[in-house]
């Protein structure tokens, strides 16, 4: 593995995370919905920046 999945992999997790875990919060009433749509644009923009680098690579 190269430095550049080292890196990339990880960010492009965290910002899966950072799209999923505010849904539940919503949810569940812990968080404000304007506040989840800056989170959500945010964590889904790290998401598809980092994914396809490593994603289907052999």
């Amino acid at each position: 593995m190269n430095l550049t999945k080292h890196l990339l992999k990880p960010l492009s997790y965290i910002g899966l995370a950072i799209t999923l875990v505010p849904c539940i919060l919503v949810f569940l009433g812990k968080m404000e919905v304007e506040i989840y749509k800056q989170t959500i644009l945010f964590g889904s923009l790290l998401w598809m920046f980092t994914a396809p680098w490593w994603i289907n690579k052999s």
